[in-house]
Parts: structure tokens; sequence; C-alpha cells
């Protein structure tokens, strides 16, 4: 049995630092889903996002999620965002890739300490551009028709 045990203990360490878990819902205030597709469920704190997921807020609702590399995305009220592509690992900077998309609604995103590592991982595609961002805390809306603040 400890032999078992072991070997979950070791695979589970593996497996996240291989980079396959993105982050994890940090905050949720009101209704906020998470799923691969559209048959998304309720989320949960302490939720674990990996490549693939979709995040949806609805009205008057909010989720901040928390990623392993530290990066801090804070989607607000009746937004669709999805976690394309994400890797990290502590010890190879240069495989990086952290590709997001936001197809509705706003985001606060904090990219800080993140790009100064991999200055060229990060994108976010909206339904009319694609956003390389170097170092930055911002605010992207799909309104008017895209807003980067």
């Amino acid at each position: 049995m400890k032999r078992l045990q072991a070997s979950v203990f070791f695979f589970v360490i593996l497996w996240s630092s291989l980079g396959f878990a993105a982050g994890s819902i940090e905050m949720i205030d009101g209704n906020v889903w998470v799923g691969p597709d559209a048959s998304a469920a309720p989320a949960s704190l302490g939720q674990r996002i990996s490549s693939g997921t979709n995040i949806n807020t609805g009205s008057k609702s909010r989720a901040v999620v928390r990623f392993e590399d530290g990066q801090v995305i804070v989607l607000h009220e009746n937004s669709t965002f999805r976690v394309a592509e994400y890797f990290f690992s502590k010890q190879e900077p240069a495989r990086d890739k952290f590709q997001f998309e936001l197809t509705r609604g706003t985001l606060r995103s904090v990219t800080v300490a993140m790009t100064r590592r991999s200055p060229r991982a990060f994108s976010l595609s909206t339904p009319t551009q694609t956003i390389g961002i170097i170092g930055a805390d911002f605010v992207v809306s799909t309104i008017n028709p895209v807003y980067v603040h």
C-alpha cells in the first residue's frame, strides 16, 4: 500500500512539473462555469485549470484565475475566456507558452513577472486582434470592437 501511495505521489509531482496544470480558480463571485466546451459545469474554488479549458462568467459575476507562473487573470461579467495553450517550466524558460483567447467580455491581466522571464511567450487573441504583451498590467474588452488599456 505504501509503495502505491509513493508511486501516486511521485506521479502527481511529475505531472504538475511538466506543465499540464495551468492554474486554479482563486475567486468566484456569482455564476462561473468551467469546462472543455459547451458542457461546462459550475466552477469551484481551487478548481484546476489546464490547456483547452473554457471559463464563462454570467451577469454580475467575476472570477480570478492564478496560473502556475504567477500571472493572474480577472474575468469580469459576461465573459468567455479560453486557455488555448499553457506550458510553464521553471527549468526551461525558452519553452514557456501562454496562449489565451477572450471571445467576449472583459479581462484584466497581470503578467509582469512572467514576461520578464519569457518576453515573447504570452499572447491573447480576441475576435479581431492578437495581442502580445511584454510585462504589463492591462485590461482588454471586446467592445467597440476591442479596447485595450
